[in-house]
């Protein structure tokens, strides 16, 4: 994605900067940290071997800011691009009667969710079977202790030995 053929590509503005510091990609890699085949393809405007970093925000504004630039209508340019290559990449519209039975993706989260619902489910379902098991023993009045009603027999050692 070029500007106009009279003005000064972004890439190239970046590299113009750094070179007139006196720094090499190496340099600017040692210190910012940011690999040196960003740095190159910052400067190169290939922003398809950025495409799918989630960090590249972060990449430009290291870099820009190392060599005293402004990031912001660089990081602009590059939104710009990646907005243009999703366009053009889109796939088209299709309506839920095109997608085939059976091949739904779930989301990742899904299972787990499911899973743990199951084992919940179960819990309960054991907790409400014992429950309903245990009670008809517990109200078993033979099983109950009827304290006071029979006394023991008093028995006294009077004898000797």
């Amino acid at each position: 994605m070029n500007m106009d053929k009279g003005q000064k590509k972004f890439g190239d503005k970046l590299r113009d900067q750094r070179e007139s510091l006196g720094l090499s990609i190496q340099h600017v890699f040692e210190q910012t940290r940011v690999p040196i085949q960003y740095i190159q393809a910052f400067e190169n405007e290939e922003f398809e071997l950025l495409a799918n970093n989630p960090n590249i925000r972060a990449f430009i504004y290291s870099y820009c800011q190392y060599i005293n630039i402004d990031p912001r209508p660089y990081y602009d340019f590059y939104l710009e691009w990646l907005r243009n290559q999703r366009n053009s990449n889109e796939p088209k519209k299709i309506s839920p009667l095109d997608i085939p039975k059976g091949n739904i993706e779930l989301p990742p989260w899904l299972e787990p969710l499911i899973t743990w619902g199951i084992v919940c489910a179960v819990l309960v379902l054991s907790w409400l079977a014992y429950s309903f098991f245990t009670q008809p023993i517990r109200e078993d009045p033979s099983l109950k202790v009827n304290a006071g009603t029979v006394e023991a027999p008093v028995v006294h050692f009077d004898e000797d030995f």
